[in-house]
């Protein structure tokens, strides 16, 4: 074999050999249209600006000495592009066969189960804003738990439903209006119909009525002795 054909074979080896490689982040800029990183290689290797390529629609920074796979084509190692970053550390473990997990090493959590569950977790606030409506349709039972106050601020709030139950005290702080039957536990205490009754008028009324004289002066009585 001549030795051009040897140096040939050498080349095309070592190319080959070159192609792809473990690597270690160490730096990872987010400002360009494609993450570019610094990352170590076996034997001192260090290489610059080597593009971290990322799947549409999700985008990641992972943190320093997370391991990577990268691929230099032609074997070509001043150019060399990422295509799976990942750290150790910090990935969730012990998953199921088909489920999917979306997360971060700040404890923030989308956990898609086998059992068809949706697990979202956050360590502090978490924010959802939309531009347009916000529609939740549950097939079964929906509960809302909270450790704090549950605030809601809209120019309107409206519950259909034939019945709503509040177990603890009701405090309003403007009117209320009720188009059928307010009742207590000692029975009816305003009804809307046939007109409308308000407290301040039976109120009014106890305070104000009196009887007609029943003995011979034929005139009528004052008015009660102790107002409401």
């Amino acid at each position: 074999m001549s030795l051009g054909i040897v140096r040939l074979i050498q080349d095309l080896s070592k190319r080959v050999k070159s192609t792809v490689a473990r690597a270690v982040l160490e730096e990872l800029s987010d400002a360009q249209g494609v993450q570019l990183g610094k990352f170590s290689f076996l034997a001192g290797e260090v290489r610059n600006n080597v593009e971290r390529l990322e799947n549409y629609g999700f985008s990641s920074v992972p943190p320093e000495d997370s391991e990577a796979i990268v691929i230099f084509p032609n074997g070509d190692r001043s150019r060399g592009y990422v295509v799976a970053c990942d750290s150790r550390a910090d990935r969730p473990k012990d998953k199921k066969k088909g489920e999917t997990y979306i997360w971060t090493k700040f404890g923030h959590k989308i956990y898609l189960k086998e059992n068809g569950d949706i697990d979202i977790y956050s360590p502090q606030k978490t924010i959802l804003i939309a531009e347009d409506e916000i529609n939740i349709t549950s097939g079964a039972k929906t509960v809302l738990n909270s450790t704090g106050d549950v605030e809601v601020t809209a120019p309107k709030v409206l519950l259909t439903t034939p019945e709503c139950q509040i177990t603890g005290n009701l405090v309003v702080g403007g009117n209320a209006t009720a188009a059928g039957v307010v009742t207590g536990s000692g029975g009816v205490i305003t009804q809307a119909t046939p007109s409308p009754v308000s407290i301040e008028d039976i109120v009014d009324t106890y305070n104000t009525h009196t009887h007609p004289e029943n003995g011979d002066g034929g005139g009528t009585t004052s008015g009660p002795n102790e107002s409401i």
